[in-house]
């Protein structure tokens, strides 16, 4: 019963609009035609399609007009404290911070520490993202595809966004060859398919911390 109110509690905090409209920051730039996949206290992650492919993107929310910002709940005290939590993790290696969040993470008996714990694994998530890489589908597989991951800056190796070589993608239902730029979430497991072990990860912030919830119940 608790780990579906954790579920609820995330679907409900999560629901989006997911109508295509268009979006200009403060800064001055405009995505058109844009459909809003997902949110975090600090960005909401667009899709928009061009002759490349699809792209995936996050906004800063505190970039985006305040009407906007309402709508996606925005609030500076929010945005610093998801901003602080993961600081924590930053500092630590992506498996050390994944096993950190499996040892810790335990459903709670009310609705309120539930909550908590579900922000404490986004922001987990969200520190160990690859931002902005481009994927390149290799095969497909079973519940998802096989991709190459490059890096949008081509000498930055580090953890958090890329040259990861290989790796699995849940959900993906595109051909061997297709491609889109894009963000990618950990969800601390990895498949064993008959040319080798590959780490698991969602296109959206919301499928990961689902795919770490249920891992939970097991």
């Amino acid at each position: 019963m608790k780990s579906k109110t954790a579920i609820l509690i995330f679907a409900t905090i999560f629901s989006l609009n997911l109508v295509a409209m268009d979006i200009t920051t403060t800064d001055g730039k405009t995505y058109k035609n844009v459909k809003v996949l997902d949110t975090t206290p600090i960005t909401i992650d667009i899709s928009y399609k061009t002759k490349q492919g699809e792209v995936i993107r996050g906004i800063e929310l505190a970039k985006l007009p305040k009407k906007l910002q309402e709508k996606y709940k925005y609030s500076a005290k929010k945005a610093a404290a998801f901003t602080k939590t993961i600081k924590l993790y930053d500092k630590k290696k992506l498996a050390e911070a994944h096993k950190l969040a499996i040892a810790n993470t335990k459903f709670q008996k009310t609705v309120k520490k539930e909550t908590a714990k579900i922000d404490h694994i986004k922001a987990m998530i969200y520190a160990q993202r690859m931002a902005n890489v481009q994927l390149k589908v290799i095969r497909v597989a079973q519940n998802g595809v096989v991709v190459y991951c490059k890096s949008e800056q081509p000498d930055d190796h580090s953890l958090l966004t890329g040259n990861f070589g290989k790796v699995f993608v849940l959900g993906r239902d595109i051909s061997s060859g297709d491609q889109w730029w894009g963000n990618l979430y950990p969800v601390n497991k990895t498949v064993s398919l008959e040319d080798g072990v590959f780490p698991v990860y969602a296109k959206s912030l919301t499928k990961a911390v689902n795919v770490v919830l249920k891992q939970q119940q097991k």
